[in-house]
């Protein structure tokens, strides 16, 4: 009988231990494709030979932290950074582009799966070039997404988190009324950190 109540005690802590992560006053602190580096080859066939388009680098920084501040409901924001370069092959020319977006977001949990609704805006700058001619564009990034996904804890603190979920972005043009609206379902993996007072 000591056995089975020890056993059942041990369970008890060990589930009340493991929900304790989404518990009032502690942080979250990751991101979701926290950081990514890129290096692409654009390529094109034709009859039966293969050339090279163009190249393009780039780099993506989107930390996000967070706090509880009631049991399994966490506020918080992320900071995106990213930069990209695309130069054609034996060309001159050269297209950049940066931007810099904050998000805030809501994230409520039922046990380990969570809902999360997020706001974007920020702005990007880019850049067309070709020999001593140039040509600057600036765009206001605006947009909103709905996610669901699942923390699977990899011990007491660190979980690996799959997302899925909805997003619209629009990218407007600072100095005419041209709008780009960008939508649909996206997937992502990112690692958060709980931590506790």
């Amino acid at each position: 009988m000591k056995k089975v109540f020890f056993l059942a005690f041990f369970m008890i802590a060990g589930v009340t231990a493991g929900l304790a992560q989404f518990n009032q006053g502690n942080f979250l602190v990751g991101g979701s494709s926290s950081l990514g580096i890129g290096f692409d080859t654009e390529k094109s066939k034709s009859n039966g030979s293969t050339s090279t388009d163009g190249k393009t680098t780039s780099f993506s920084l989107q930390p996000a932290a967070g706090y509880f501040f009631m049991d399994n409901l966490a506020v918080g924001a992320g900071l995106g950074l990213s930069t990209s370069t695309y130069k054609p092959d034996g060309s001159d020319s050269k297209f950049t582009s940066s931007s810099i977006t904050l998000s805030p977001f809501a994230r409520y949990y039922f046990d380990k799966i969570y809902v999360q609704g997020a706001f974007q805006f920020g702005s990007q700058k880019s850049e067309f070039s070709s020999g001593s001619s140039s040509e600057t564009s600036n765009e206001a990034i605006s947009g909103w997404s709905l996610a669901g996904g699942y923390a699977i804890m990899l011990n007491e603190s660190v979980a690996l988190e799959p997302q899925v979920g909805y997003q619209s972005i629009a990218y407007k043009d600072k100095d005419s009324d041209n709008k780009d609206i960008t939508s649909g379902l996206f997937i992502r993996l990112g690692i958060f950190v709980y931590l506790s007072k």
